[in-house]
Formats: structure tokens, sequence, C-alpha cells
């Protein structure tokens, strides 16, 4: 995505999460990915206007911790996801993340931000 489209995806976002929105259905819905070891459950996100072009993806990998982790997918694209880890566990950073000032690791629960 060129730094054009960046910008005008990034506007897309932010008028998006600035407007008025439910959740769809009862709960989510069990979903598959492909991957045995991940289950998946997607719960359908409906805007005001009704427009249904986002959803929360609710994520367990089952074959190690089984810690979720919940991200909002808008347009098919990840905008950020919450991962739910005891306060003990770790997650690296890629070595990138110094430049940016960030630690190489992060420990219990954190946020991504894309």
């Amino acid at each position: 995505m060129n730094k054009s489209a960046r910008k005008r995806f990034c506007d897309e976002v932010d008028e998006y999460l600035q407007t008025e929105k439910s959740l769809k259905g009862l709960g989510p819905v069990q979903s598959s990915d492909g991957h045995n070891n991940e289950m998946h459950f997607k719960w359908p996100i409906e805007e005001r206007t009704g427009i249904e072009r986002s959803y929360l993806d609710f994520r367990i990998n089952r074959m190690s911790t089984g810690e979720p982790s919940v991200s909002l997918i808008y347009s098919k694209k990840p905008i950020c996801r919450v991962d739910i880890k005891s306060a003990s566990k770790s997650d690296g950073n890629p070595a990138e993340a110094l430049k940016l000032g960030l630690p190489l690791e992060v420990n219990g629960p954190h946020i991504h931000k894309w």
C-alpha cells in the first residue's frame, strides 16, 4: 500500500471508529482458518446505517498456552489486537522494536495497533 492509499485507509478507519455500531447476532460464530491448532470465533459488527464491514475475531491457540486474543478486523484488515496473557508470560518483539524505543519483550496482556 503506497503512502497516499495508506493515509486514505487510516482516515477511513478513523471515521469508522467514531461511528455508532453494535455487535450483530447472539454471539460469536466459530470459524475455521485451516489451522487445527487454533479456534476462531467471529462476531460481526453492524454500523448504525446497517453496513457490516468489520468483526471481532476471537482466537484461542489450543496447542500451546490456550491464552486468547481478540482482534478488530475492518475491511478484511486487522486494526488492533489484544493478547490476553498472564503477567508471567512474555512475547518477543521484532528487533526493529528497539529502533522505536520499544522493549524486546512484552509481559502480560498487551495491545498491538497497526
